[in-house]
């Protein structure tokens, strides 16, 4: 049986050149959102543009995974101030989703958030304040069961407002957060 190696790290800054990483890395945060989200966003919303994308490799905010050379994932990971980085974006090529792609690039994030003197994570769930989604219901879950809780919860036009009007439904995003100190 042949072992599959993860390859994970940030990407650099000059990545943002790469035209064909920058497409691949932009459907599948389209592609895993659009499954993620179905209902929530009026049709042809998209998670993120390509030119938003080379911004945050840019910037220095991608980690991505990779097998045997293929791009197969990503998160977007920020500072938010002196004790607490966020990730978000986390999206996995369908082909490899229940692989454990997400786990190892949230673990990744979170090491690297770490020695950068992280002593907490966040994330931001976005989830429809009418229904229950399973997605969501399920995505919730996992996070739970890595140690993350929810801290509070905020409807999303208040915060977001120059994407709300994408919305097809109601939101609120929950702000999850983590201790990192039980992880060193």
């Amino acid at each position: 049986m042949r072992t599959t190696t993860v390859d994970v790290g940030q990407l650099p800054a000059s990545s943002s050149d790469d035209a064909p990483l920058v497409e691949r890395l932009v459907a599948i945060v389209n592609d895993a959102y659009a499954a993620g989200e179905v209902g929530m966003w009026r049709d042809g919303a998209a998670r993120v543009t390509s030119q938003g994308m080379r911004a945050l490799i840019a910037a220095g905010e991608i980690v991505h995974a990779g097998i045997d050379g293929r791009t197969v994932g990503c998160v977007h990971l920020r500072r938010v101030d002196a004790t607490t980085w966020a990730f978000g974006m986390l999206a996995t090529d369908p082909a490899v989703q229940g692989g454990g792609i997400g786990r190892t690039l949230v673990d990744a994030a979170e090491s690297i958030a770490q020695s950068r003197g992280a002593s907490r994570m966040q994330l931001e769930l976005l989830v429809p304040t009418a229904q229950e989604q399973a997605s969501k219901a399920a995505l919730g879950a996992w996070y739970a069961r890595r140690g993350y809780a929810i801290t509070t919860t905020r409807p999303f036009a208040l915060d977001y407002p120059e994407i709300a009007g994408h919305l097809a439904v109601e939101c609120e995003y929950q702000v999850w957060h983590r201790s990192l100190a039980a992880s060193a």
